[in-house]
């Protein structure tokens, strides 16, 4: 259907093949039509306008009850806007907004939707507070984001919390008191401080998506690792999860004990076994194949966690369910069909980083026990070798190929 709007030119390319812009013409005509009765739109709109320079007067914010200034090159906000009606406030995009004024959400009652992504943000006011109808608050890729105020606890209506890619250390422990949380959404690139966040139990358990991604630093304490473990085995809804298990022993006791998992209702999970050390390439490649079953599994370091060619049972029920395996510091790994054919059978991606014993694919995934796999099916590879990852091999593996004995050599 976008294709369909983007050929007869009512959308347009927006800097990337994956995202579209409306034409400000149709824009205002459709503000127009959803308008009822003719009446004065209540809908503010500068979204990605070239002509955007100055900020609408008081007036229009007080009747306004949809606002966006998304992808802009806003640089600062009203003081303390009065807006009873307003109900959504896309302000993402917004690269040169550092700071959000101390008084900005004293008057905003019925906002409902807040998002600040791709924004220079560090924090945001203790006003935030007073939104008390907001359900969803988007924080992705807020690259200067230090720290949450605790203030945010009291937003009990709030059900999407998305705080990712930033420069936060920890988590407010408060967060956890969002009683209708639903989906929550936690990573950071940058973070790595002593204090860590130790979480109560019982605070999780209405949860339907959570994801706790440790991009080379870490947002919990080894203490909080065990306690979420427990907890994630109590959450009957969960239906995606993103999370490290530092140790096999976590990973094996949520696996026993999540329903979700035994049921096969955890339709998409991203799991992380061993150190979260973890580099830039792999963070992209972990983040972004599209998969949605994948597990990354560091065998070398880590309490719990050994080199051995024996990969434990934990990991192969995971593997065994995955489409993309990350495999790294596996030492004395030297056939990839060690690790089953039944265990690989839906796998579509693998990454392999410091295997340095690896030589050789063979009777891998579908091509040992399994004579037919699907028409076009393709399964890639990629290797790298030593601490920096710069040799890299890609293969392309496809059924007419006939897969036999396939040397993995350097560039």
């Amino acid at each position: 259907m976008l294709q369909i709007l983007a050929d007869s030119s009512l959308l347009e390319r927006w800097e990337s093949d994956e995202c579209v812009k409306m034409h400000d013409v149709v824009r205002d005509m459709v503000l127009r039509m959803t308008s009822p009765n003719g009446e004065e739109c209540t809908y503010l709109v500068r979204a990605g306008s070239s002509n955007f320079e100055e900020m609408p007067e008081d007036k229009e914010w007080e009747s306004t009850t949809r606002i966006s200034f998304m992808y802009n090159k806003l640089g600062s906000l009203p003081e303390s806007p009065v807006c009873p009606m307003l109900l959504t406030l896309p302000l993402q995009g917004n690269y040169e907004l550092e700071v959000i004024p101390k008084s900005f959400f004293n008057h905003m009652p019925s906002l409902g939707v807040l998002d600040l992504s791709r924004t220079r943000i560090k924090t945001l006011p203790t006003s935030i507070s007073n939104l008390v109808s907001l359900r969803a608050l988007l924080l992705k890729g807020c690259e200067f984001l230090e720290a949450l105020p605790e203030e945010l606890s009291a937003l009990k209506e709030l059900e999407v919390l998305w705080v990712t890619r930033t420069k936060m250390a920890c988590l407010p422990s408060r967060i956890w008191e969002l009683i209708n949380l639903k989906c929550g959404k936690f990573s950071s690139f940058y973070g790595g401080g002593d204090e860590k966040m130790i979480i109560n139990s019982g605070r999780l358990s209405q949860m339907e998506e959570l994801s706790i991604l440790e991009f080379g630093s870490s947002l919990l304490s080894d203490g909080s690792v065990d306690i979420v473990t427990k907890e994630l085995g109590y959450m009957t809804r969960l239906s995606s999860l993103g999370f490290g298990f530092r140790r096999v022993n976590n990973l094996q006791y949520f696996l026993q004990n999540s329903k979700p998992w035994r049921d096969g209702k955890l339709t998409k999970f991203r799991f992380s076994v061993g150190e979260h050390s973890w580099n830039y390439s792999q963070c992209l490649y972990y983040d972004f194949k599209g998969r949605k079953r994948c597990l990354r599994y560091k065998a070398r370091g880590g309490d719990g966690i050994s080199s051995s060619i024996i990969i434990p049972d934990a990991v192969k029920e995971v593997l065994a369910c995955s489409d993309c395996l990350v495999l790294e510091g596996h030492e004395k790994l030297k056939n990839l069909s060690d690790l089953g054919a039944r265990n690989t059978f839906w796998l579509k991606t693998c990454c392999i980083y410091e295997c340095g014993e690896l030589e050789t694919i063979r009777s891998f995934g579908y091509f040992s026990e399994f004579t037919s796999p699907p028409a076009g099916f393709t399964l890639e590879f990629e290797v790298h070798y030593g601490d920096g990852g710069n040799g890299i091999t890609k293969q392309q593996l496809h059924k007419s190929e006939g897969i036999g004995l396939i040397p993995l050599l350097e560039d």
